[in-house]
């Protein structure tokens, strides 16, 4: 029995690791590019294939409008020409404001168009994600401020310190964006190859969503409060396997709810399918966890873990783990956080319904 259960959970810790490099190659050779491409190219020539015009008269009409709306773009060129070069335009912004609402935009738009053309959306998108982690973790190197440091380079310092914390702090929201592009990326890809995604019907209302999504994230958090109080274990070898083992069922955890998601599965149902199967769910977030495991310096881990976060989604959608596995007991690792967020869920909405005019008469009224 015993044997059974532990070649049960090689066996799925072992998959979890391969569906990692497999989302891995997908992203590297360009799967899911190609497919975006190939979906995309279908929509120009079903779009330019309905402008067509079937007969001559569509087609002289077609013409006209042609020609008026390349007049109307001429001149709202010059109008926003001679709006800029006027004294009273100049006026109006600040060299910073121009900086902020002109020059990032734009920087921004030239950087994304092509970006994409060479790498691809979802390549891109992983790669501005590690760049801008990396940019952090070179920036957190920069700011160490010795005693010896003259005027001029502690000022640099200070400077690149400012830069630092802006894009400590906006660097994961960015990186949240930029998920989000990957995840729908992945679930056009998984749609598009017939892979089989049961829906559920947890989060079918309206304001379900939103209420699940907030419920969640305060989730994960307690979910990376607890990994790291399982860290402080007094016994020194056993700390760092409870360590390993916690990161990486919460990466997996992590990951996996941009697919989950996406299927409607409420936060209840997510959990249950990871804690009956949670070989596999560490074996998916083990090579993520090993990896931050080995650098000590905290601020390049979760760089690395935010950096490499992208490949784990990826992984998630073109993965196929097995929903419940035989002789291998459940193990609920997410029970506390899980009983704290909807405990709180629950007292914080109560609250919210006693603010409401006339709450308590229809409650008095149904009773």
């Amino acid at each position: 029995m015993v044997s059974r259960v532990a070649k049960t959970v090689g066996f799925q810790f072992g998959r979890g690791v391969w569906d990692v490099v497999v989302g891995l190659i997908s992203i590297l050779l360009g799967r899911i590019d190609a497919l975006a491409g190939q979906v995309q190219l279908q929509k120009q020539r079903a779009t330019e294939a309905a402008r067509t015009p079937s007969t001559p008269g569509s087609r002289l009409l077609q013409d006209r409008m042609k020609k008026q709306r390349a007049a109307a773009a001429v001149q709202s060129e010059s109008d926003d020409s001679l709006e800029r070069h006027s004294p009273a335009a100049r006026k109006q912004l600040s060299p910073v404001e121009r900086f902020l609402f002109k020059k990032i935009p734009l920087a921004r738009e030239f950087v994304c168009r092509h970006g994409v053309r060479f790498f691809g959306q979802c390549r891109f998108s992983v790669f501005a994600c590690c760049l801008l982690q990396a940019l952090v973790a070179l920036l957190s190197f920069a700011t160490s401020i010795s005693p010896d440091d003259g005027l001029f380079l502690s000022t640099v310092k200070g400077v690149l310190a400012v830069g630092y914390l802006f894009f400590r702090a906006v660097g994961p929201i960015i990186c949240i964006f930029l998920s989000g592009d990957v995840s729908n990326l992945a679930h056009a890809y998984r749609r598009q190859c017939n892979m089989p995604t049961r829906q559920f019907r947890d989060l079918a209302s309206i304001s379900a969503l939103p209420a699940d999504l907030l419920v969640s994230l305060f989730t994960l958090y307690l979910l990376g409060v607890q990994v790291v109080v399982l860290q402080y274990v007094p016994i020194p070898f056993l700390s760092s396997i409870v360590y390993v083992f916690a990161h990486s069922l919460y990466l997996a955890s992590y990951a996996f709810e941009y697919r989950y998601m996406n299927q409607g599965m409420g936060q209840a149902t997510r959990y249950q399918r990871i804690e009956e199967n949670w070989a596999y769910y560490a074996g998916f977030g083990f090579p993520l966890a090993m990896l931050a495991f080995n650098i000590p310096n905290v601020i390049i881990a979760s760089c690395i873990a935010s950096a490499v976060m992208p490949v784990l989604i990826v992984s998630a959608y073109i993965s196929e783990p097995d929903e419940n596995v035989e002789n291998v007991p459940r193990l609920p690792f997410s029970a506390i956080p899980m009983i704290i967020s909807e405990s709180l869920s629950t007292f914080i909405s109560n609250k919210l319904k006693d603010q409401i005019p006339g709450h308590h008469k229809l409650n008095t009224k149904q009773n």
